[in-house]
C-alpha cells in the first residue's frame, strides 16, 4: 500500500511539471518568467524657464539718532518716525503695509569725536527703529523714498521687488520642463524605434527665486529723479522622467 501511495505522488509531480512546460510552450507565461523578464528604461532632465516682472515692492527703511543721553535718543528718535509715518500715508500707503522689523537701543562709541591721548571716544545711545513699506504699484518706490527721506529718514536698508504671480508661472515652467523631458526622450527612443509613453517615475526639484534686490548703496548716490530699476524674475523648474519600454 506504502509503495503504491508512493508511485501514485510521483505520477502527480510529473504530470504537474509537464502541464507547467506544456502552458509555457504554448506561449503562456509563468510566474517565474514574469519575475525574471527585464525591463528596459529612459531617464533624461527637463527645464522650463519663464521671465517675469515684479509687480510687488518692499522697502526697508527708518530713522537712526544718537545721543549721549538714551532718553533724549529715544524722543528724537519717536518724533521723527512719526513725521515719517504721516509722509508713508500720505503717499496712499495703508497702516498694514507698514510693518516694524527693527527697533534697536544699544551703546557705541561716538566715532565722530576725535580720541584724545589715545583714549577711546565717548559712549552715546544709538536708537534705530525700521519699518517693512508694502508698495503695490512699484512705479511709485523712487517718490516714496524721496517723501520718506523729506521727513526724516535716515536708513535706507533694502529694495526688494518681488510677483504675486510666482506660483501660478512655476507652473507653467513645469509644464514645459516636462515637454523638454518628452523631447529629449523621444530623440533618444526614436533611435531604436521606440516612442515614450506615460511617464514611470518624475522627480521635481523646482527653483521658485526669492524677491529682486535694487543696489541701495547706488540709490544714496542717485539723483532723487533717477528711477528705480525693478528687473525680471526668473521661474526656473527642473524636472527628472524616466520611461520604461
Amino acid at each position: 500500500m506504502k509503495k503504491l501511495s508512493i508511485a501514485l505522488a510521483i505520477v502527480l509531480l510529473i504530470g504537474t511539471v509537464f502541464a507547467i512546460d506544456t502552458f509555457d510552450l504554448l506561449g503562456g507565461k509563468s510566474i517565474a518568467a514574469a519575475e525574471s523578464a527585464a525591463v528596459s528604461s529612459v531617464t533624461v532632465s527637463g527645464e522650463g524657464k519663464i521671465s517675469i516682472k515684479p509687480d510687488i515692492a518692499f522697502v526697508q527703511l527708518g530713522v537712526d539718532t544718537k545721543n549721549i543721553d538714551a532718553t533724549v535718543a529715544q524722543s528724537q528718535n519717536k518724533d521723527t518716525m512719526l513725521k515719517v509715518m504721516e509722509a508713508l500715508k500720505a503717499q496712499g500707503i495703508k497702516d498694514e503695509e507698514i510693518t516694524t522689523v527693527q527697533y534697536n537701543i544699544f551703546q557705541t562709541y561716538d566715532y565722530t569725536v576725535p580720541a584724545v591721548d589715545g583714549q577711546n571716544p565717548p559712549m552715546i545711545y544709538q536708537v534705530t527703529n525700521s519699518v517693512k513699506v508694502t508698495l503695490r504699484d512699484i512705479n511709485t518706490v523712487g517718490k516714496v523714498i524721496d517723501a520718506a527721506s523729506a521727513a526724516g529718514s535716515n536708513v535706507i536698508n533694502s529694495i526688494a521687488f518681488d510677483s504675486t504671480q510666482k506660483e501660478q508661472v512655476y507652473l507653467d515652467a513645469l509644464k514645459l520642463a516636462m515637454n523638454s523631458a518628452k523631447g529629449k526622450a523621444t530623440a533618444i527612443m526614436t533611435t531604436f524605434d521606440k516612442k515614450p509613453g506615460v511617464p514611470f517615475k518624475v522627480f521635481e526639484s523646482g527653483y521658485n527665486p526669492g524677491p529682486v534686490y535694487s543696489n541701495v548703496e547706488m540709490l544714496k548716490t542717485a539723483d532723487a529723479s533717477t528711477p528705480i530699476q525693478s528687473g525680471e524674475l526668473e521661474i526656473i523648474a527642473n524636472v527628472s522622467v524616466e520611461y520604461q519600454y
